[in-house]
């Protein structure tokens, strides 16, 4: 019976290394990663670094360009492998309990009924090991790991050792971990992947558990890996140095430390900073650069690290060059022309140094050049007193700083009009003749030019008048109050006047300065007027009226003496009014009539206007005051008056106080 037993058991393992056999020969990868899987399985490593090395050897050994990789996964294949990986363990596990009891037991038909039933539960199919040459994705490499467990599991267990399994519809299988890694997003900031810039990474992963980490690493060509990333979230960015082919794998790891794995190839470009140079705000080739202006010069680096350095280099065309101050701008003057380059190193922080070259011509700036100087005012000719206008039109490379705008005479001395930097000035012109008007343009850098315009004024046609009483010159009375007033019409800036007047018999009287006076003039015959006119431009205008006064009729108005009332011995003013006494001889003859006089009696003859007298007695008096003008014109005037006598001390009141009491 134990020979029987012992023939069997051999006989087994020998159908199973056949089976064994097979499966290794449909797949040559399939032996060599049997042989990873058993490596690792012995050197107790974990199944992440099974993975890895899985990839390093597909990377290495599969592949001589990077192969396509498909976005999806057959996640019902993947989810039978992870199935059929857990079931076998399972079943492993009762297969070395029963084989325990076995021995205990001794049971050999038992035993033997076991090793019937087990050969003929482990058949293997070789067909269940081969593998699609594409690869389309990690779950195909978690198939190669499974059936290579179970064919080891079956070949190395101990004939002697196996336990008959539990019927099928006994057995307890736990229920797999459905964690699928579904895709692996890999993007850019373009449509495409290029150095210096982040490219998110993002798994696309589900579980029925809550999943743990995520660990995405680079694969290279040597068998090694490079960990870029390890956390809780999906979503991270990297930036890649140098351009190349790289093969991404990802890991996820749920709670229940169930594990999932993806690789997929990328292409990142070669990224050279974008790199412009602009002189004035316009790039460098399209921007006029001449000597003796200052220009700016501005470096503007795109597409690269933060981080990065910059050195701009001035080469002067005899091949000279000189390192300009570490700025991304920089403002240079040029007093020579040529071809000059300007070169700018970049170096990102990631290392390499990006140069490029940026040539320009410096021309020599033309002189500045007057083309016109126009020269007009209101009418088709130049007078005085009118403004004219001037401008200049003109040609430079360079801002203008100032204008200057000057008028020279007949005498060669000049007045400068205007100073600024506006390319026009006005001016106006007391005197006629024949004058030039100069120009002169300068520039930011002291360059200047200047030319010249000649051109004729002739007098203004202006017009002063005398106005007395808002009329025109006629005969006025004398002892009158006038108004004289001068205009001045035709002259378009104000002027300052003064008046003098001229009496008949060739005295004269400066009147206040202004254009209106108010004069009573007392003397008869022609006087003149004569108006000295002085515009706030300069110059003078004179001009000389003449008018006549004639003898106001005589006029004896009124006779007042002062003061009231009239008391004897005391001084009394008598004052006739009466016009027309003073422009020509007049006699003021006073008669007087008393209480004891009979009759009237002449007390005074005078030429005065006015008297003082004193009345020697008390009374009713009479005063008739006869005027009489060198023509014969007669007036008089009668008044009647009481002299009071002088006030006794006995009538005087006392002056009380006011707290007085009677």
């Amino acid at each position: 019976m134990k020979r029987k037993l012992i023939f069997t058991v051999l006989l087994g393992a020998l159908l199973v290394i056949l089976s064994h056999s097979v499966a290794v020969c449909a797949c040559d990868d399939i032996t060599v990663e049997n042989d990873l899987l058993n490596n690792v399985a012995e050197d107790d490593k974990d199944v992440d670094s099974m993975a890895i090395r899985l990839a390093e050897h597909h990377n290495s050994t599969s592949f001589s360009s990077p192969p396509t990789f498909s976005s999806t996964i057959d996640e019902n294949s993947h989810i039978k492998n992870e199935i059929k990986i857990q079931q076998d363990i399972v079943v492993g596990n009762e297969i070395q309990l029963s084989q325990d009891e076995a021995d205990k037991a001794n049971e050999v038909d038992e035993t033997d009924e076991v090793i019937n039933s087990g050969s003929a539960g482990k058949e293997f199919t070789p067909t269940e090991a081969v593998l699609d040459n594409s690869l389309n994705s990690v779950s195909r490499d978690s198939a190669i790991v499974a059936e290579t467990q179970e064919t080891d599991t079956v070949a190395n267990d101990p004939p002697d050792q196996m336990a008959p399994p539990a019927p099928e519809s006994e057995m307890e299988i736990p229920s797999a971990t459905k964690l699928v890694i579904h895709s692996f997003q890999v993007t850019g900031e373009a449509s495409h992947l290029e150095t210096y810039t982040d490219i998110v990474l993002a798994a696309n992963a589900s579980s029925n558990e809550s999943i743990t980490s995520y660990t995405y690493c680079i694969l290279n060509e040597q068998g090694g890996y490079q960990v870029i990333y390890h956390g809780e979230a999906p979503e991270t960015t990297y930036q890649f140095a140098s351009p190349g082919d790289y093969l991404l794998y990802a890991k996820v790891t749920d709670v229940s430390g169930s594990e999932a794995h993806y690789t997929q190839w990328i292409s990142v470009e070669d990224l050279r900073p974008s790199v412009s140079l602009l002189i004035d705000d316009v790039p460098a080739e399209e921007a006029e650069v001449w000597t003796f202006d200052l220009h700016h010069f501005e470096l503007n680096v795109a597409r690269a690290l933060e981080d990065y350095q910059q050195q701009m280099f001035l080469v002067y065309p005899t091949g000279n060059y000189q390192i300009m101050p570490q700025s991304d701008w920089i403002k240079l003057r040029f007093y020579y022309p040529g071809t000059y380059i300007m070169r700018a190193d970049v170096r990102p922080s990631t290392g390499g140094r990006f140069t490029y070259l940026f040539p320009f011509q410096v021309e020599q700036a033309p002189p500045i050049q007057i083309s016109k100087i126009n020269v007009t005012s209101e009418h088709d000719e130049f007078v005085t007193y009118e403004e004219i206008n001037a401008q200049v039109e003109y040609r430079s490379p360079f801002t203008i700083k100032n204008f200057t705008f000057c008028l020279l005479d007949r005498e060669h001395s000049y007045s400068v009009f205007y100073h600024g930097s506006d390319p026009n000035g006005t001016l106006r012109i007391a005197e006629p003749g024949r004058y030039h008007v100069l120009v002169k343009v300068e520039d930011i850098y002291g360059r200047s030019a200047q030319d010249l315009q000649t051109i004729d004024v002739r007098q203004i046609d202006y017009k002063i008048s005398l106005l007395i009483n808002d009329e025109p010159p006629q005969p006025i009375l004398s002892e009158t109050n006038h108004r004289f007033e001068i205009i001045i019409e035709n002259l378009p800036v104000s002027a300052r006047t003064n008046l003098v007047l001229i009496a008949p018999d060739g005295s004269y009287r400066i009147l206040p300065t202004g254009s209106v006076a108010s004069l009573a003039l007392d003397d008869i015959g022609e006087y003149t007027m004569k108006a000295y006119i002085r515009p706030s431009l300069g110059g003078l205008l004179i001009h000389t009226q003449a008018f006549q006064v004639d003898l106001i009729p005589l006029n004896f108005s009124d006779l007042t003496l002062t003061p009231r009332p009239l008391r004897i011995r005391q001084k009394t003013n008598i004052l006739p009014t009466v016009v027309g006494a003073k422009g020509i001889p007049t006699v003021f003859s006073y008669w007087l009539k008393t209480p004891q006089s009979q009759g009237f009696t002449e007390v005074l003859r005078t030429s005065r206007i006015n008297i003082d007298w004193t009345f020697d007695e008390i009374g009713e008096h009479q005063l008739i005051v006869l005027v009489t003008r060198a023509d014969r014109q007669q007036m008089r005037r009668t008044v009647h008056f009481q002299v009071l006598i002088d006030l006794p001390w006995a009538e005087i009141t006392q002056i009380r106080a006011d707290d007085y009491e009677d």
